[in-house]
């Protein structure tokens, strides 16, 4: 009784299914997939030559593929024609694979259907056929077919392809509808235990069971011993650690497992194991993905750089550097020796010495410079009078300098060859200038740098630059002068000398001998280069700061009143003149909140025309009255520039901000308060125009922003030093 129940419940859905699927075509033709084999002559497919019908029309050829048929159901297949005037000259299996080969009469467009008397008759197709061309198109038998799965076990899970299709009922059955026709792997598994087997769906073949047998059902150890100790094992997609002495230990069903063994550097191994009622063992040895490279530090590759890939890996001597296998580019940097390309090839396990002999790219230089030259090699110094070394290949700056003299450059194109070469550089040529002499009395002894040079008077050319001058005479006090030489000019000196103290006083106050003879007559030019001259006008020329207070009322939208300190540093030109450069920072002490502003400008735009502003301007002054130290000097002022507004304007509706720079112009009339040289405090009054924002409004609860042009006055306290 059971097994006939066993058999309704397979025949009648299957009978079902197969009623079904015939009432929606289990064969299906697709059509999309249709094309010509031979799309032009040109393409050079040749086809084997296609008779005509009956009536002498050309005929098309289709080879159709026919997907999950077998090929004696694929002969059970026959083509049908629609409407009139197409002719089936042919029909038959191909010689390979799954295939129908169809000869019939060429038409625009042909139409045909397939039928099977197992399956029933295929959808309709309608193709444009041309004669004695070639096409193909695929069709496939589209059912599915119910099985029948039966076990020793109640609830046992069942799975077709590794996916889970149900469990079996208390009569120990499961039925699992729509399988493709075809191979599949079936499991029944339950709990520990697990049974697989390989079936194939067909028409005559759709009953299947599989038995549990629990005496194997109990859980097995399975251990993993790997090296290296730090590989990752996975088992079924499952990953595990080993612990330091390199084991993995788990407990599994019985069944069949993929495992995975893999590390950093190593050749991953695959494979699978059966758990089958007993411990299973496994020790992975991974064979290494990698070998090593030592560049010994021999011969021209000492001290080289190696790289490795592009990497630089270090400086010789290199040992056992690992490397994955495969080859590697290698490239060798030396100072004074062309750089070295080539390639390794490293193979599993094995350490490759790597060697090469690199080129000289240098020669040793000698440099010849006499007369106690120093010598520099491209504004290197390298020595005095004679240098040698060695040059990379390259261009050079030899020079030859000497203090007062000069210096001599030679441009030099150094190569590798030949290896010693030798270069004279011309000595420096001395810088002169004029030294002029005399003194009272006459014929005294002059000394430069403490070397004698003659007596006075005296006119001797000698090197630029400071030099030492002392006159010296019996009976006087040596004069100690410092003179500064400058080329092709004269530098002159006059100087009295004073006579020294004698032990008598009163005989010493009576002698005439002692007062000094009057200095010769001196060039006209003399008196000019007096020092007491140039110390007249040296306080008022020269680097000046300006430090001030100020305060700003600008007249307009608000009158806002700014304080702030400003600072201006430039150069006194002459006594009545100053340029300079100015910063400053001032603050909105009055309109810090933009009262001003029409209230409904505050419905959702703000237009904020800055709190504080710091001003970047050029400043000339210009000092009135030609009085050496007045006590009120006034003075007249220019400035130009522009303010930096912050905080700048801003649309929060739009969440944008937009900087306000506004130049300026500013004229200014001040006094300085007991001037003397370069210092003073003043005080001035100052009319600034600049440009300034101006609210617009466009419309009842609209405005803009446009530039306009304001005035203001300017109160200012400060000093200048």
């Amino acid at each position: 009784m059971r097994h006939i129940l066993t058999f309704l419940a397979v025949v009648l859905p299957f009978m079902a299914t197969v009623a079904q699927a015939q009432s929606q075509h289990s064969i299906i033709i697709d059509e999309t997939s249709f094309r010509a084999v031979q799309v032009d002559p040109r393409t050079g497919v040749g086809i084997d030559k296609i008779p005509h019908d009956n009536s002498n029309r050309p005929c098309a050829r289709i080879k159709m593929h026919v997907n999950r048929m077998t090929r004696a159901e694929i002969d059970g297949l026959r083509v049908y024609p629609v409407g009139g005037s197409v002719v089936v000259m042919k029909q038959t299996v191909a010689a390979e694979g799954n295939g129908l080969i169809i000869e019939l009469t060429a038409k625009e467009p042909t139409r045909f259907y397939l039928h099977h008397d197992k399956y029933g008759d295929s959808n309709e197709v309608s193709l444009n056929l041309e004669g004695d061309k070639e096409y193909t198109i695929s069709a496939q038998l589209n059912i599915l077919y119910p099985i029948f799965v039966s076990s020793d076990v109640v609830n046992a899970e069942v799975y077709i392809d590794n996916i889970y299709v149900g469990r079996t009922n208390e009569r120990y059955t499961l039925t699992v509808m729509d399988v493709v026709p075809g191979f599949h792997k079936l499991r029944v598994q339950h709990g520990n235990s697990s049974v697989e087997q390989d079936i194939e769906v067909s028409n005559d073949n759709l009953d299947f069971r599989i038995e549990i047998n629990h005496a194997t059902s109990l859980p097995q150890y399975v251990t993993f011993e790997v090296s290296p100790k730090n590989a990752v094992v996975v088992i079924d997609k499952k990953s595990y650690l080993p612990d330091a002495d390199g084991m993995v230990m788990l407990m599994l069903s019985n069944g069949s497992y993929n495992y995975q063994v893999s590390a950093k550097d190593y050749h991953t191994e695959k494979d699978t194991f059966i758990v089958s009622g007993s411990k299973v063992e496994k020790e992975i040895k991974l064979n290494p993905a990698f070998g090593w490279l030592s560049v010994a530090s021999v011969g021209t590759l000492q001290g080289a750089a190696i790289f490795v890939d592009d990497n630089l890996i270090g400086i010789t001597p290199i040992n056992r550097l690992q490397l994955a296998s495969g080859e590697h580019s290698v490239r060798i940097v030396k100072d004074m020796y062309e750089a070295h390309e080539g390639s390794v090839t490293i193979t599993d396990g094995t350490l490759q010495n790597y060697t090469a002999t690199l080129v000289a790219d240098y020669a040793t230089v000698t440099l010849n410079a006499g007369g106690g030259s120093d010598i520099y090699v491209n504004g290197a110094y390298k020595g005095k009078s004679t240098w040698s070394g060695d040059l990379a290949t390259g261009t050079y700056l030899f020079e030859a300098r000497k203090e007062s003299h000069r210096e001599t450059k030679l441009t030099q194109v150094i190569r590798s060859t030949p290896a010693k070469q030798s270069y004279t550089l011309d000595e420096p040529t001395p810088i002169l200038g004029t030294l002029d002499v005399v003194c009272s009395p006459v014929k005294v002894d002059i000394y430069v740098d403490d070397k004698h040079l003659g007596s006075t008077p005296m006119r001797e050319q000698m090197l630029i630059g400071k030099h030492k001058v002392t006159l010296r005479r019996e009976g006087y006090k040596d004069e100690v002068r410092y003179v500064t030489i400058e080329e092709d000019k004269v530098a002159d000196l006059n100087v009295s000398l004073t006579q020294k103290a004698q032990k008598s006083e009163p005989a010493k106050a009576d002698t005439p001998a002692k007062q000094p003879a009057p200095a010769p007559k001196r060039p006209a030019k003399a008196p000019a280069k007096s020092p007491a001259k140039s110390t007249t006008a040296a306080p008022i020329k020269g680097y000046q700061s300006i430090v001030f207070a100020d305060a700003d009322m600008l007249f307009g939208a608000g009158s806002p009143l700014y304080l702030g300190i400003d600072y201006i540093g430039g150069c006194r030109i002459n006594r009545g003149l100053f340029l300079g450069l100015g910063v400053g920072v001032n603050i909105n002490v009055i309109d810090s909140d933009n009262d001003y502003l029409p209230d409904h400008l505050y419905d959702g735009k703000v237009y904020p025309l800055g709190n504080f502003k710091m001003p970047l301007y050029l400043y000339g002054r210009g000092y009135l009255g030609s009085r050496p130290n007045p006590a009120v000097q006034p003075f007249l002022g220019v400035a130009a520039g522009y303010n930096i507004s912050f905080p700048t304007s801003v649309d929060v509706t739009r969440e944008q901000t937009t900087s306000l720079c506004r130049f300026f112009g500013e004229f200014e009339f001040g006094l300085n308060i007991k001037p003397k040289s370069r210092k003073a405090l003043f005080v001035s009054l100052s009319c600034p125009i600049y440009c300034t924002p101006k609210y617009v409004v466009t419309s009842k609860y609209e405005g803009k922003i446009v530039n306009g042009i304001g005035a203001g006055i300017s109160l200012k306290f400060g000093a200048s030093f």
